[in-house]
């Protein structure tokens, strides 16, 4: 899969969870709610930045005005897990399969001085000028 590829899908996939959700929001039925977080599931699939509409997800059943909190609340854990569940197994066979939940390593990466002199390199040549942004003084 290319990235171009992934990118299209998560922003079709994105846009149409949103659409459902909405519509879920303004009246639709638990059908919606469902079909909204299985795209959204979809989105996660194809790139991990997906999780960002996972809030989206949780929230839109606790906007609804016309059902009770304990409904609201138990479509809103239900829009979650439709939506996280399907990544969350796979991250689980991975780690089940290969040891390494997504082949990538965790790291920390303080900042340094080196990373004030980039700033200071970057800002001179975005505003043009060295030693200064926006009148204040940098190193």
């Amino acid at each position: 899969m290319t990235s171009r590829a992934a990118t299209k899908r998560i922003r079709a996939a994105a846009c149409a969870a949103l659409l459902l959700l909405a519509a879920h929001v303004s009246g639709g039925g638990r059908g919606t709610l469902v079909a909204g977080a299985g795209c959204l599931a979809l989105a996660i699939l194809s790139r991990y930045i997906g999780l960002a509409f996972v809030p989206v997800a949780v929230a839109a059943p606790l906007l609804r005005r016309d059902e009770r909190w304990r409904s609201r609340l138990a479509n809103a854990i239900g829009a979650g897990v439709v939506a996280v569940g399907p990544a969350a197994a796979w991250l689980v066979r991975n780690a089940l399969a290969t040891g390494s939940v997504a082949n990538r390593t965790t790291a920390y990466h303080p900042l340094g001085l080196g990373h004030l002199t980039q700033l200071r390199t970057s800002s001179a040549a975005f505003w043009g000028h060295a030693g200064e942004v926006g009148g204040l003084v940098t190193l």
